[in-house]
């Protein structure tokens, strides 16, 4: 199901929700729909969408799986949008809807304190209460604890390494799959690699999070990975593949409106031309690019001059 689809189901659940009267069938509109909705961060405003209409619900607090299924997507989503900046409003009214549905979070609340001890520096305090957490919830306490020590001030890219190993594992033979942590799984596991020289490793996983990406039609998304994937292969000398991804890329920028993502494909198009010594498109991707940013980033519009003008010298033009 792509992005265009679940919005349009959302909305038609808030509007089922809004109108009925039955609390039991208000609970299961709700229910189908949070099923159908993987959590990334271009979805967590739908998931915010139905809490909002939903409330506060006698019927779904008597389903306990049903009511833990959303309440878990809530949260999620929650966290998610706590790494954005943009996203405060959002934010507060998935916290009103837990505050209305809140049971026993013992679980969770080790989370929030462990990420305020990694925020800390207090490498031991955090690693406990992760583990602590990874008991009753093995694949995200796995994504939590390679979060941690890959973006804190441990990092310990190997021993971030180790939990990625083993949350793939739990990933992999689990029937109830968290598509959206595997997603971010994926994007620390290529992260890691980066950090520890295995580029190899990076590339394939920023290429099985382009797929998935892509599978489920976001747009957005699929445009940045794209890119982080064209970079990688143009950092590897696979210059055939980067270059074919960065056309790739352009193209879907251009058909996303994503204006600001293109002048950084047609600088990897000018670069992977170049070594490609396709120097008359290597300099029509290096002009196109500084006159797009001419009067937009001064500093892309230089470095984009001294792109042309290199090629220009080596192909006498």
């Amino acid at each position: 199901m792509n992005y265009n689809v679940m919005l349009k189901s959302a909305e038609r659940a808030i509007e089922e929700i809004e109108a009925s009267k039955d609390e039991a069938k208000r609970a299961a509109i709700a229910l189908d729909c949070i099923e159908e909705i993987p959590l990334f961060r271009s979805t967590a405003p739908l998931i915010i969408g139905v809490a909002a209409a939903l409330g506060d619900e006698k019927a779904l607090q008597k389903d306990a799986a049903g009511f833990i299924r959303l309440r878990e997507a809530v949260i999620e989503s929650s966290l998610i949008l706590s790494q954005y900046p943009d996203a405060e409003r959002e934010i507060r009214i998935l916290h009103s809807f837990l505050n209305k549905i809140a049971r026993d979070n013992g679980a969770r609340i080790s989370l929030w304190k462990a990420r305020l001890a990694t925020a800390l520096s207090n490498e031991t305090r955090a690693r406990k209460l992760l583990e602590d957490f990874s008991g009753s919830h093995a694949f995200r306490g796995l994504y939590e604890l390679a979060s941690a020590e890959f973006h804190s001030q441990f990092k310990r890219y190997d021993k971030a390494r180790e939990h990625i190993a083993g949350g793939k594992r739990l990933f992999s033979g689990s029937a109830a799959r968290n598509t959206g942590f595997y997603y971010r799984l994926l994007q620390i596991e290529c992260l890691a690699a980066q950090m520890t020289g295995r580029i190899m490793e990076a590339i394939g996983a920023m290429g099985e999070g382009l797929e998935m990406v892509r599978s489920y039609g976001f747009a957005a998304e699929t445009v940045q990975d794209t890119l982080t994937l064209a970079n990688l292969e143009l950092y590897a000398g696979k210059t055939a593949e980067a270059s074919a991804l960065m056309e790739e890329g352009l193209r879907e920028a251009r058909k996303a409106s994503m204006d600001d993502a293109v002048p950084f494909f047609l600088q990897g198009l000018a670069a992977a031309y170049e070594r490609q010594g396709r120097l008359e498109e290597a300099l029509a991707a290096a002009e196109e690019g500084a006159e797009l940013c001419r009067e937009k980033n001064r500093e892309m519009f230089t470095a984009f001059e001294e792109d042309a003008a290199r090629i220009r010298r080596k192909g006498r033009f």
